[in-house]
């Protein structure tokens, strides 16, 4: 993700978190580092820092999130080398993982063993999906794959299980290391400091929506904390709390 992208989907972040309050700042929201954001609002400066939910869940070893890194480089460099070859164009291909993906350096070799063994299975191939499972004859794929899903499309691409799985909800994850984390930072001067938790596009980025109201601070230990106000965004709504109120919910879309 390039950095205006972020900075632009921190943005609409934001946009959210201030309609859900129903407030308009005085000016526009001036962007920067430590934190993000800062708002002024009625005469006073509000700073806004952004942060990814992150779900600590391990495979084989390493943090999803890192799994998912690892993935996608998989995922772009297995896309470059379907879209080069003719008679593999139009084959989806679903790889079911048993634990982590192959290492970086054996992206190429794992491509090319996968390329391999669906030309062997080209005639069988049809529109609906088709499991096999790799022999020891295919290393690569044997050592890291519980099967390929493979089946005739006419925009194939790539995709795993590591794209789907548990969703926690937010009392469940890891809030309060992310409050207690980010309390370390070094910020800017502001009258008011603001955390928002919110979602991106990886498993271990989402949360569940909330269940009505619920009451984080045993949780979040905010007292302990920098922050004036903690928002987590789940899919659903934005959710608040800050040192004169309870946990409530904000809005719905």
């Amino acid at each position: 993700m390039t950095r205006k992208i972020q900075k632009d989907a921190e943005r609409a972040v934001l946009d959210r978190i201030l309609v859900a309050l129903a407030l308009t700042p005085d000016s526009e929201p001036e962007a920067g580092e430590a934190p993000d954001f800062i708002i002024q609002m009625r005469d006073q400066s509000i700073g806004v820092e952004m942060t990814f939910q992150r779900s600590e869940d391990i495979i084989d070893g390493i943090k999803r999130r890192a799994a998912e890194s690892e993935w996608e480089l998989l995922k772009a460099a297995a896309q470059t080398f379907w879209s080069q070859h003719n008679d593999l164009r139009a084959v989806n291909v679903g790889v079911m993982f048993k634990g982590r993906v192959p290492r970086r350096g054996d992206h190429r070799a794992f491509i090319e063993e996968v390329a391999a063994f669906v030309r062997q299975h080209l005639g069988q191939l049809r529109p609906e999906k088709q499991n096999f499972f790799p022999s020891a004859s295919f290393p690569l794929m044997y050592r890291h794959l519980d099967r390929l899903v493979l089946r005739t499309a006419p925009y194939a691409e790539w995709y795993s299980n590591l794209s789907f799985g548990y969703l926690a909800r937010p009392n469940e994850s890891n809030i309060s290391d992310i409050v207690a984390g980010k309390s370390k930072k070094r910020f800017r001067p502001t009258d008011e400091l603001w955390l928002v938790i919110h979602g991106g596009t990886r498993m271990s980025e989402m949360t569940l929506e909330l269940d009505g109201v619920e009451d984080f601070r045993p949780i979040v230990g905010l007292d302990r904390s920098k922050f004036d106000r903690i928002f987590v965004l789940t899919y659903l709504a934005a959710y608040e709390w800050s040192r004169t109120t309870d946990w409530r919910q904000l809005c719905g879309e």
